[in-house]
Order: structure tokens, then sequence, then C-alpha cells
């Protein structure tokens, strides 16, 4: 309980909620191993950094926000969802004798290219609290990580861009939130948004 309200207080987490060990997974064992594409990177989080993560959702979900078009990463959406939303507006504009053209974006490993500032820019554009945007802040500038393999811990190095992915299903308006407002390039969307009459993303 001190340690929570510390962190509310003064806007700030334990260094070691911020610290990440990553586990390298060959994706297909009949694959050669040799290839660096052929490995996923897990990483473990200390289980307290996950429940502070939940605590921060608790404080802060009403400031979290995302397009109603939005549908990947969201509790109950899915891309059912998102498929029947195209289909029917695809629909819909045929009938009134319109053309449709489709643009697809495909932010290859998004998470792990955010950049930080970036993400807080983009968050604190959207009004989130001062307070939220600090524990942010000072949680995402010290964040770090080794690689563990063959039973041997490598050297510590910073994390410079990425987005943590909560591993809970009541997380994911957090994870909705930092995907969109991180991952694909603002500008491009606003192009999209000025240039189109609807949009979908999943």
């Amino acid at each position: 309980m001190v340690a929570w309200s510390f962190v509310y207080i003064y806007h700030c987490s334990s260094d070691d909620f911020a610290h990440g060990v990553i586990i390298p997974l060959l994706k297909d064992k009949h694959g050669d191993s040799s290839k660096l594409d052929m490995y996923r990177g897990i990483t473990l989080s200390p289980s307290v950094s996950k429940l502070f993560e939940h605590v921060l959702l608790q404080l802060y979900e009403e400031q979290l926000s995302s397009d109603q078009l939005q549908f990947g990463f969201k509790k109950h959406h899915g891309c059912t969802h998102a498929l029947f939303t195209f289909n029917e507006t695809t629909k819909y504009f045929v009938r009134k004798g319109s053309k449709v053209y489709c643009a697809f974006l495909d932010a290859s490993n998004a998470f792990d290219k955010v950049l930080h500032c970036g993400l807080l820019a983009k968050l604190v554009k959207k009004n989130i609290s001062v307070s939220f945007a600090q524990i942010i802040h000072n949680g995402y500038s010290k964040l770090n990580a080794c690689v563990f393999w063959n039973g041997i811990f490598g050297q510590i190095f910073p994390v410079l861009c990425g987005v943590r992915q909560l591993v809970h299903s009541r997380c994911r308006t957090l994870r909705s939130q930092m995907k969109e407002e991180g991952v694909v390039n603002s500008n491009v969307l606003e192009e999209i948004s000025n240039t189109s009459r609807s949009k979908v993303g999943y």
C-alpha cells in the first residue's frame, strides 16, 4: 500500500518495474534456426509491475478512449466486426453509385517500433491528466532488458522504443490506445481521414 501511495503522489514507479528478460522463442521448430527472423522475443516482466498496470487502468481508464471504428485490441471487438463494417460500408456507397477505393496499412511488428516520446506526445494531445502522463513518462524513460539464452543472462540495455503489451483482457483499452496513438503515423491517419468518407481500423 505504501508503494502504491508513493507512485500516486510522486508520479514515479520503482526501477524494478522497468526491467524485463527477453526469451527468444523459435517460431517454427522445423525452420532454419540460424536465421534471426525465425525467432520471436518474449519479454518477461515482474508480476508486481503487471499488478501496477492494472492499478493504473483502474485509476485512469476513463481518460483512455479509441476511435469507435478501431476494432483490434479491444474487449468484445475483433476481426468479424471490422469485416462486417467494411462490407456494409462498401455496399452502401456502391448502392449510391459511388466508386469505392480501399487502402490497407500493415504495421509490421508495430508494438516494437513505437517511439516513447511520440507516444507520450499523442496521449498528452488526448488531454490525459498530468499525473498520468508523468507516470507513463517515468516508467518508459527507464525501461531496460536483457536476453536470456542457453542459461546465460546477457548485458542489460536500455529499451528506447516499443509498447509494453498488457496481458489481461481488461487492459485492452490501454493497449488499443497505445497502438492507435503510437503505432500508426498520425500524419497518415489524418490524410486518410481528410480524403475519405470512412475508415476502419483493426
